[in-house]
């Protein structure tokens, strides 16, 4: 082959070959720009996504949020139930204990609330104590100064607010008894029921037709009283004798009163008679 025709073969080749290595360059560099911008699109999708859920999350996390006190709510007062006594309560935050005390032979038990001060300021423990025992349905009334009387479904709770020390009030709750029974539709006073005294147990009953006539029994013998109000003017019959006695219902249903012999209410002293279970007008 001729010299000249050799060179320019390989000149032709040179050139053929830088073309197809600059095409390969030119397609490599456009598949990897195309490449990337896929990526991009992709990771934008993804990140798009993460965003979405991330939202949705919150969306529900707000949700539940939101419908947890209606699913529980938060039950009405703040008081603390009292031993023994069904539906009552006191203030929270008293120290509780449980002495005893001795009345004439007999030993009485009740619960002691203890409330430092001045974390609990005594004008504001009397309102949470009233509102707090209304709320749980009792009734209650002013029995003295410090001290209230408590009443539901027939029963009285007596409540003793200790005010004597500079440092501290003490809330005390005495055992339950039988509440006074209700005046009539007529507004006469029902004096029917059982009575504990010094001479035993005390029965009195009283006719719905003639409320204002009370009969009474007791161990040694028997009594016919006339109602006045609160009070009973009684004549009273034993076998070794006879005389009257007299008596007047306080607010908690017991009866102060006193006995004689003969014509005289009085010569004989005391006979308080304290109600242990409230009657009602029968029918016979």
């Amino acid at each position: 082959m001729p010299r000249v025709g050799m060179f320019a073969l390989v000149a032709a080749l040179a050139a053929s070959f830088s073309v197809t290595a600059g095409c390969d360059k030119l397609g490599g560099s456009s598949k990897s720009k195309k490449s990337a911008a896929d990526e991009s699109d992709e990771d934008d999708d993804k990140k798009s996504k993460k965003k979405k859920k991330k939202k949705k999350d919150a969306e529900t996390d707000e949700d539940e949020v939101d419908e947890t006190p209606s699913a529980k709510p938060k039950p009405a007062g703040g008081g603390v139930p009292v031993p023994g006594i069904a539906g009552f309560v006191v203030p929270s935050g008293g120290m509780h204990q449980r002495p005893s005390l001795n009345i004439e032979g007999k030993v009485l038990e009740f619960e002691n609330y203890t409330y430092p001060l001045p974390a609990f300021p005594r004008e504001k423990l009397h309102a949470d104590f009233n509102r707090e025992i209304a709320a749980a349905g009792w009734s209650v009334r002013k029995d003295a100064s410090l001290g209230y009387i408590a009443s539901k479904d027939g029963v009285e709770v007596s409540v003793l607010f200790g005010e004597a020390g500079e440092a501290e009030t003490k809330i005390n709750v005495f055992p339950p008894k039988a509440a006074a029974p209700p005046p009539p539709p007529g507004g006469d006073v029902v004096f029917a029921g059982a009575y504990s005294s010094v001479w035993g147990v005390v029965t009195l009953t009283q006719a719905r037709a003639t409320p204002l006539t009370v009969t009474g029994k007791y161990g040694r013998g028997s009594m016919k009283c006339a109602a006045l109000g609160e009070k009973l003017d009684c004549a009273w019959v034993e076998s070794s004798g006879a005389g009257r006695a007299a008596f007047t219902r306080d607010a908690t249903g017991n009866l102060k009163g006193t006995w004689g012999n003969g014509g005289s209410s009085t010569s004989g002293g005391a006979w308080n008679l304290t109600l242990t279970k409230a009657g009602t007008l029968s029918d016979g």
